[in-house]
């Protein structure tokens, strides 16, 4: 089903998202309206050193986006409303390609090759007549939306985002008076719900020769990076195989149907680049954007994503942003919200910091080498943890790494077994007496989501419907988790012999 309209409230609503988000600006302005000042141009002689050339570069990026608004509101929006899925994103590519072979855009013209490798992937290049061997920094456009609910996971925003932050660095580097030895290259890759369309390029040597990969993501807050579900470990193949057993037993159980399908490539996770995250969060701060705590990245997770198959071949960040909504990826509300204007200044303001990111790699001294060594550690320290095990083995790492994939799959669990539609709050507590995998550390990671989830919800009283039995409103919540988790036992209990899989209760603070 198509969505339903692009646009949004311009004022009121958006303006109130703005105050509560945007901060109080910055250096640059949270809404871009100090990068029109004329300030310094970058290529008259600076008279307070290169530090402050470097930020008239960025001021003069920051311009670039504002001055290009319109024409990348109009691109996304182009995508938004005719959402395509994986492989088949023909309009989105056929937009994208015009846009960079526009006559339109300020300054030299892109080098475009459509279907590039992939029959609805694309490149675009712009580089200066520097001789020697330039600095190759790409940036990443997705632009596939998902069956039944168009662009609810917000993609028709991050191939603006790249769009925006791509024409913002070439902006920058076109006013220097001396050309840099800068190559920035635009890629489309499509197919990231489905398929893996990073990884089919990875294999096809799209990603050969460049040094640093730029993209970002929308979601429901501001964040510099999150862990991700990970599907590559080879120490996860049993849990996998335990947790898929608990399925198809929760479905005999229950009386469903279950079914799970695999793709062709798998997943990696996204390697952390602190250097990249620390220049990110300084510049995103100067534009207002508010970022999570570090506490909360340590205990949020985000889903799996081809971007991270991309950071073990070449260094590269992937932030989150909030684009004006508290709806969840994957819903119609999403939907909505990716298609509103009021996404627009969070998504245009996201481009400014990716671009301003990209010129403190370029002129910054000593960040590429940070960049390029913090990517050696990772990767190196990655390898090593993903040497195969032994099954039933206990390893230091495995833990670790179990804890993330058993919680997505948990989470995915609870509806299967419940068969109802029930309050969010009751999710994750009954998570806690779902499964449980060798080694050390799960339940209380397990118990400890759960007493975070009671701790948000205010409700005392809430009406919900379990097994067939409607609880009224006066039911308090501690007397609806007790009714809740007594039926899940009994189910639980269904699991055991056919999935081999422990069981485990845990008690939950009355509070």
């Amino acid at each position: 089903r198509a969505p339903r309209s692009y646009g949004g409230n311009k004022r009121g609503a958006a303006a109130q998202v703005s105050r509560r988000r945007a901060g109080a600006g910055g250096r640059f302005g949270s809404a871009g309206d100090r990068c029109s000042r004329g300030l310094m141009k970058p290529q008259e002689p600076p008279e307070s050193g290169p530090a402050a050339a470097l930020e008239a570069l960025k001021q003069r990026a920051c311009e670039s986006v504002d001055l290009n608004a319109a024409r990348l509101g109009a691109l996304s929006r182009d995508i938004w409303s005719h959402p395509e899925l994986a492989y088949a994103e023909h309009q989105a590519h056929d937009a994208l390609t015009r846009f960079f072979s526009g006559q339109d855009l300020p300054g030299a013209a892109w080098a475009v090759q459509p279907r590039y490798k992939l029959g609805t992937a694309f490149r675009a290049d712009w580089g200066t007549a520097a001789p020697q061997d330039p600095l190759r920094l790409a940036f990443l456009c997705e632009y596939d939306a998902l069956p039944g609910l168009g662009h609810a996971c917000g993609h028709n925003l991050i191939a603006e985002v790249g769009a925006a932050a791509a024409l913002a660095l070439k902006a920058a580097l076109e006013s220097l008076a001396e050309p840099a030895a800068v190559q920035i290259t635009v890629l489309g890759t499509p197919a990231e719900e489905q398929g893996g369309g990073k990884i089919d390029l990875i294999k096809a040597g799209a990603f050969d020769g460049l040094d640093v990969v730029f993209m970002a993501h929308p979601s429901q807050e501001n964040a510099a990076y999150l862990p991700d579900v990970a599907e590559h470990e080879k120490e996860l193949s049993v849990l996998t195989e335990k947790v898929e057993n608990c399925f198809k037993s929760a479905a005999v159980a229950t009386g469903c149907k279950v079914e799970i399908k695999g793709g062709e490539n798998d997943y990696y996770n996204v390697l952390p680049n602190k250097s990249l995250q620390k220049i990110y969060k300084e510049n995103g701060k100067k534009l207002g954007i508010d970022f999570i705590s570090e506490d909360a990245i340590l205990n949020g997770l985000s889903g799996s994503t081809d971007f991270g198959n991309v950071t073990f071949v070449v260094p590269g960040i992937h932030p989150y942003f909030y684009i004006g909504s508290d709806a969840l990826n994957h819903t119609e509300q999403y939907t909505e919200a990716a298609g509103s204007q009021t996404a627009q200044f969070y998504t245009l303001r996201t481009a400014k910091a990716l671009a301003m990111t990209a010129l403190d790699v370029i002129f910054k001294p000593g960040l590429l080498e940070e960049v390029r060594q913090d990517f050696r550690k990772v990767k190196l320290k990655e390898e090593e943890q993903t040497n195969p095990v032994e099954p039933r083995k206990e390893s230091s790492v495995a833990p670790l790494r179990a804890q993330r994939q058993l919680h997505h799959h948990a989470v995915l669990l609870v509806p299967i077994l419940m068969g109802h539609e029930v309050p969010q709050l009751v999710h994750i507590p009954v998570i806690v007496a779902a499964i449980h995998h060798h080694g050390p550390g799960l339940s209380g990671t397990l118990a400890g989501t759960a007493r975070r989830s009671i701790q948000k919800d205010t409700q005392d009283n809430m009406t919900m419907r379990v097994a067939g039995n409607t609880f009224p409103s006066g039911w308090t919540r501690s007397m609806t988790l007790s009714v809740v988790v007594s039926w899940m036992k009994e189910r639980l209990e269904c699991t055991k012999n056919m999935s081999g899989t422990q069981i485990f209760f845990t008690s939950l603070p009355s509070k």
